[in-house]
């Protein structure tokens, strides 16, 4: 009875709309997803504990108590964009890609939720366990690292008037845009490469390589190091660090089997390609 007054509170406030079976399962599966993961929060593994805490305590007090742990985290999340690099530009959870910039998005809605990823059948769903909450937090702390970097680079190297108005704009981007262009040894700049450009930084990557897949060897620890310099001296170096390797291998698993003809496709996602006159005038 408890747990059914429970559900209808939930339902009386978010008012949706219950045509048939499915609409009260979820209604219902979220709700037993804040008492789970109240639970697993307070109890860790042991559920003799977790069945003392339940008969001691009403089960409205259990669901409002994991819920907080949700709204606790959308707020922490709320205060850091307000002083993060990426929003004072302008720039939306998009800007993050699609995995990262999902996660952001799905904890700042009104009622935080789970990103699962936009593959999945479901790709956003309320939090049930403690485990989903660690990985969203583990992924916003990715995304401040990441945009403490890009902050510091765009100081040492001020970006182009208009590059931060790019509807499809991404950190991928902007950090392989400054890594290339130093690689290259062309002059600092955040504005992008020519496609001819590109083709000869991929040829430099490969040196040495006659045939698919290529590794490009070396050049995952000469990627994360020249970035990490830029940031300075930082409590997360190791979180960056890790996010900046992600990055190269995700990086090489997409470009190692096309030649240089056929990275079309690949070369918008990681690079900023400058326009035939403007790379006349770089």
């Amino acid at each position: 009875m408890e747990f059914a007054g429970i559900c209808n509170a939930v339902t009386a406030v978010e008012a949706p709309v219950i045509e048939d079976a499915q609409d009260l399962l979820k209604t219902c599966r979220e709700s037993a997803g804040y008492l789970n993961l109240a639970m697993e929060m307070l109890c860790k593994n042991d559920p003799e504990r977790a069945g003392r805490l339940m008969i001691a305590n009403p089960l409205l007090s259990v669901h409002r108590v994991g819920f907080g742990y949700l709204l606790k985290l959308r707020w922490r999340v709320e205060q850091w964009k307000k002083k993060s690099w990426f929003d004072k530009n302008g720039l939306t959870p998009v800007f993050w890609g699609d995995d990262r910039g999902g996660v952001l998005a799905a904890l700042l809605l009104k009622k935080p939720m789970f990103f699962q990823g936009l593959d999945s059948p479901e790709p956003v769903k309320s939090f049930e366990h403690a485990g989903e909450l660690d990985r969203a937090e583990r992924v916003i702390e990715e995304i401040a690292a990441l945009d403490r970097l890009c902050s510091k680079l765009s100081e040492i190297t001020p970006p182009d008037g208009d590059l931060f108005l790019e509807e499809d704009l991404t950190y991928r981007q902007l950090l392989f845009d400054v890594w290339s262009r130093r690689l290259l040894q062309l002059k600092p700049s955040l504005s992008g490469i020519s496609i001819d450009q590109a083709a000869s930084l991929f040829r430099l990557l490969r040196s040495g390589e006659e045939r698919p897949p290529f590794r490009m060897g070396g050049f995952d620890e000469t990627f994360v190091n020249d970035l990490t310099a830029q940031a300075g001296k930082t409590e997360d170096l190791p979180l960056l660090r890790a996010s900046l390797s992600s990055l190269w291998e995700e990086f090489r698993r997409e470009c190692e089997s096309a030649d240089i003809a056929g990275l079309g496709p690949v070369i918008p996602k990681f690079f900023l390609i400058l326009s035939p006159e403007k790379a006349r005038t770089d």
